[in-house]
């Protein structure tokens, strides 16, 4: 572990944090943007969509945050997958899975790596609760995002379109 690492913590999300998530939000946007990538949240800031607000104020109740002398990053997760993986896991193993719903990290050299600290953080706590499946998603069209997922040792298991859009679904069995 570096010293950057050393120097993080990561603790439950609090109604508090949500003006500086929707600020790490919205960097993340300018910084897909510049990638080219404009589809996956869009080229507004996320501040600024009242149902995207609504849906990440939400994911605060089984939310954390990573930070050191700011917030970092966020992760959300729980027993609750997105019903895109009905096609591509049978029911009892999404019954005893931890899903993945957000995962946001700020951009500058004190974040790095923080979005695999909150990887393994949800990954440890799935196990801590007897969970035997690690699932998460991610927008089909961000192939250095699925390349990063990969690494983390997700492996693929199936594309959900809703709407045209194409989400790339992932899958790790932890037990």
């Amino acid at each position: 572990m570096d010293d950057k690492a050393a120097s993080w913590s990561i603790r439950k999300a609090r109604p508090e944090d949500l003006d500086t998530l929707l600020q790490i939000y919205d960097e993340a946007v300018v910084w897909l943007n510049a990638q080219g990538i404009t589809t996956q949240w869009g080229t507004t800031p996320v501040s600024s969509r009242p149902h995207v607000v609504k849906e990440i104020t939400g994911l605060i109740d089984f939310g954390y945050v990573a930070e050191a002398d700011e917030l970092l990053g966020f992760i959300a997760f729980n027993s609750k997958p997105d019903s895109a993986f009905a096609e591509f896991i049978d029911i009892e193993t999404l019954m005893s899975a931890t899903y993945v719903h957000s995962l946001v990290a700020r951009r500058t050299p004190q974040a790095r790596g923080i979005g695999v600290a909150l990887l393994r953080y949800a990954e440890e706590n799935a196990r801590a609760m007897g969970h035997e499946t690690f699932l998460l998603s991610c927008y089909a069209e961000n192939p250095k995002l699925i390349a990063h997922y990969e690494s983390f040792g997700l492996t693929r298991c199936g594309v959900a379109y809703e709407n045209g859009r194409g989400e790339q679904l992932f899958r790790k069995d932890i037990q």
